[in-house]
């Protein structure tokens, strides 16, 4: 069978993988902000779960951080003030958010980690691109 084949259709290893339909509308936004750089640095089909469950983190963070705002603590039982039970629901997604990010190379340390790409001939790598908003 050609390139016109049952197969043709079917991405290869190599290629970024596309997002889940099961992604909320925040998970995809911060899928189709980060796939390009991690495609620059080697994101192949086969890391598409781990980026969904980073992405499905990160919106689920989102929420806490809008549900949260700036109010830290909370009237407790009389007049105690005690932390706002809120702010520990948006501290484990950060770490859940923070331990798929070190997985997928998007924290500096992680990156000082991964094994140098040679730059594109004559341009910007995307991870370059990426961490300059471009």
């Amino acid at each position: 069978m050609g390139a016109a084949g049952p197969l043709s259709d079917v991405p290869r290893e190599h290629d970024p993988p596309d997002a889940p339909d099961w992604l909320d509308d925040e998970a995809r936004a911060e899928w189709g902000r980060v796939v390009v750089a991690l495609s620059g640095m080697g994101l192949v089909q086969s890391d598409g779960s781990t980026l969904a469950l980073y992405c499905a983190a990160w919106s689920h963070w989102r929420a806490m951080q809008d549900a949260l705002g700036h109010e830290y603590t909370t009237k407790g039982s009389g007049d105690n003030t005690v932390r706002n039970p809120l702010f520990v629901a948006w501290k484990d997604a950060a770490m859940v958010v923070k331990s798929y990010a070190e997985q997928l190379g998007l924290t500096p340390k992680s990156r000082l980690r991964m094994p140098a790409a040679p730059p594109p001939p004559g341009g910007r790598t995307p991870m370059q691109k990426f961490l300059n908003d471009e």
